[in-house]
């Protein structure tokens, strides 16, 4: 969703960056060029947290970096594949990541039991459309009381967590003032995620004894005294009946409601033991971050126990705290929530004895056998397993992405580097990491599968708005926007740049391995005066060499679209070309009859191609070198 680094500074000596600024957007694409491996190196494990700050601001989806768990949360880095990853099929490793998201499995159980136990129900009915009906209706009153009862809960636990959260943030700014931001964001977040393995308890407990209170609408026999009555009556035809007053249309309706309260359960119970770990690693770290603050401003032992005490004041506030709200919520489970179940108990007991009479005035509706025939292949066709789910979710997700991968899921061997682009990203989606880092793969794409890439994420991005993607690259001319900003790092500064400005501060560095020997022009220097192309100009350097070359700066080149330009400006008529050296369509490629090759980037975003020929000019503070002939 967003990165932001501000003003970092690492603890690692080894790292000699004065100053790292970082940061993306949703919906955006960021562009990063690194030099060299060590740069790529250094930039990965910056941006997966690996590297502690000991200045500085570290963000990932506005939440303060904790460690590099968090960041593997939150953030995908999508690499070349391995060799042995190219014989795992790309079926398997899709459905796989959806089957990772807690959201979906959730969702995917769910479906899959309701079209099972809604079969199994319709199945129990036979032809009898008024028990069908009752059933129906008995299905939405205790749906209604678990979802009514569910959000009231939620709500609570909500409104308790932004009261913690609001408390600790306060009491963090109590305790360690401006002092230190990194014991303090560990200590926040500690704080922050131990209230929410609290919430997690509270909430499993909740829907523990919510199971318990819907298990019990399958006992209610005993409330209506219709089969029994009707079994002992003196009546033969009220005795025929009487096994059609038995207590069995709560049997599938409750089944499938305790399987979706056991669901949210298991859920709550994986979540606890996870939650449990990062507590127990954020205690950890918040212990050896205050080590490292106690050595660092130089405490005295009584310094340290004095400062520890003001820690327990905080640590048994929020126990008090935690300790009242936990009470009042076990209150509200065993006592409120069982008088909540009595009025459901109530409805249904009602429902059923208006069907029990019914069933002895001989009042029930019947369907037809082609009818039942015909509903019953309707619902066993619902019945998909969380697998056919999967796979039936990632289908129609490359089909809204416009992305044909059809012979690609049946394969077992993955060839084309955009296919395996799209799976990547597609599993990152599953996964609900929707922080993108494309990690030195836009070189290794065709001209014509980088269009296709750029415009399946201009897809996603109005599918998933949240989502960011961030490009590094090795080769600057390969980056997609060369008229936006690009982060690089010079001078031990990482910050962002036009390239064009980058060009001009550091032309050795950026002239040659974006343009090789091209946008050199010959020149001719002599009493304060320039010689370039077909103008003589006046201009001053010191030590400029008589004769030799002058690099153009492309991004200070204009097309001219008619003869009325500056009279300063020189002019090249040139036959335009598109070049597969750059992913940008806009630079292009020109040569013209006297035998200067160069580039050109055209800010107007003008489709040149169809041109072929036209005027270019620039002026003098294009130049961005002078290169000596020896």
């Amino acid at each position: 969703m967003s990165y932001k680094i501000t003003n970092a500074k690492f603890l690692n000596p080894k790292i000699l960056v004065k100053n790292f600024d970082f940061s993306t957007e949703k919906n955006t694409i960021t562009q990063v060029h690194f030099q060299n491996n060590q740069q790529k190196k250094l930039f990965t494990r910056i941006l997966k947290g690996k590297e502690q700050i000991g200045e500085g601001r570290f963000l990932v989806d506005s939440l303060d970096l904790v460690n590099p768990k968090f960041v593997k949360n939150h953030a995908t880095f999508i690499r070349t594949d391995k060799y042995i990853e190219r014989f795992i099929p790309a079926k398997i490793i899709l459905v796989l990541s959806s089957l990772f998201d807690p959201r979906f499995v959730r969702n995917a159980r769910i479906k899959h039991l309701r079209t099972k136990y809604d079969y199994l129900s319709f199945l129990s009915s036979k032809l009898n459309l008024t028990d069908a009906q009752l059933k129906g209706r008995l299905d939405k009153a205790i749906s209604d009381f678990i979802n009514n009862e569910t959000k009231i809960e939620e709500r609570v636990l909500g409104e308790f967590e932004q009261q913690m959260h609001k408390f600790n943030q306060q009491q963090s700014n109590e305790v360690f003032s401006k002092q230190n931001s990194v014991v303090k964001v560990v200590a926040r977040s500690y704080y922050k995620e131990k209230i929410k393995l609290v919430t997690y308890n509270l909430t499993l407990t909740f829907f523990q004894a919510l199971y318990d209170d819907v298990y019990k609408f399958n006992s209610l026999r005993n409330s209506c005294t219709c089969e029994y009555n009707a079994k002992k009556s003196s009546n033969k035809e009220v005795r025929k009946v009487w096994k059609e007053l038995a207590y069995q249309q709560t049997k599938y309706v409750v089944k499938k409601q305790l399987k979706y309260i056991g669901i949210k359960i298991s859920e709550n119970r994986a979540l606890i033991t996870r939650q449990n770990l990062l507590v127990n690693q954020l205690k950890k770290q918040l212990n050896l971050e205050l080590k490292k603050f106690y050595f660092r401003e130089k405490f005295s032992r009584d310094q340290v126990n004095n400062f520890n005490k003001i820690l327990n004041n905080w640590r048994r506030l929020n126990d008090d705290q935690v300790e009242i709200f936990t009470r009042s919520q076990q209150d509200y489970f065993f006592k409120a929530l069982v008088k909540n179940s009595q009025y459901v108990v109530k409805v249904l007991v009602v429902k059923i004895h208006h069907y029990h009479q019914l069933v002895l005035s001989n009042s029930l509706k019947y369907r037809s056998k082609e009818d039942f025939k015909k509903n019953k292949v309707y619902y066993k066709k619902q019945i998909i397993s969380v697998f056919k789910q999967a796979l039936d979710y990632n289908i129609k997700l490359m089909k809204k992405f416009n992305i044909n991968l059809d012979w690609f899921l049946k394969s077992t061997f993955k060839l084309s580097s955009l296919n395996i682009l799209f799976v990547k990203i597609i599993r990152a989606i599953n996964m609900n990491r929707e922080n993108v880092f494309l990690m030195d793969l836009v070189h290794l794409l065709s001209q014509n599968d980088f269009e296709k890439l750029l415009a399946t994420i201009k897809m996603m991005k109005e599918n998933h708005p949240k989502m960011t993607f961030t490009i590094l690259e090795s080769k600057a001319g390969k980056l997609p926007f060369l008229d936006q900003k690009i982060y690089t790092l010079n001078d031990g500064y990482f910050e962002d740049a036009l390239i064009a400005k980058l060009i001009d501060v550091y032309p050795e560095t950026y002239r040659f391995e974006l343009f090789g020997t091209r946008n050199l022009f010959r020149y001719e220097y002599e009493n304060q005066h320039i010689k370039l192309y077909n103008k003589r100009e006046p201009y001053y350097q010191d030590n400029l060499p008589v004769k030799g070359y002058a690099f153009i700066n492309p991004f200070k080149m204009n097309y001219e679209t008619t003869t009325s330009f500056a009279k300063n400006k020189i002019a090249v008529i040139s036959d335009f070309k598109k070049t597969n050296n750059f992913n940008d369509p806009y630079m292009y490629y020109c040569k013209n009859k006297k035998g200067y090759k160069f580039y050109f980037y055209d800010y107007d975003h003008n489709d040149l191609n169809k041109v072929n020929r036209g005027i270019v000019t620039f002026d003098l503070a294009a130049i961005a070198e002078f290169i000596e002939i020896k």
